[in-house]
């Protein structure tokens, strides 16, 4: 499956239905019930499948002094 676009990200968050669509490499884009869209990493551990939410849809990083910009100014 390919990669998704930025357009269907979009479209997917505007229409506010519920779905969860795939990258092809572990990374979904999720339309909850209810709440923000949000970006999540599935992957196994422990013989478990477990999910980690990444970050709400539509969100403002947060600069940190982990930044990739602060990073780049360390080295």
């Amino acid at each position: 499956m390919a990669s998704m676009t930025a357009k269907q990200v979009a479209s997917l968050a505007k229409l506010g239905e519920p779905t969860r669509k795939s990258d092809g490499k572990g990374l979904y884009f999720v339309v909850p019930d209810s709440g923000a869209p949000y970006w999540a990493l599935r992957y196994s551990g422990n013989s478990k499948r477990k999910q980690m939410t990444q970050e709400r849809f539509g969100s403002k990083a947060k600069t940190s002094k982990h930044s990739s910009s602060n990073i780049s100014e360390r080295y």
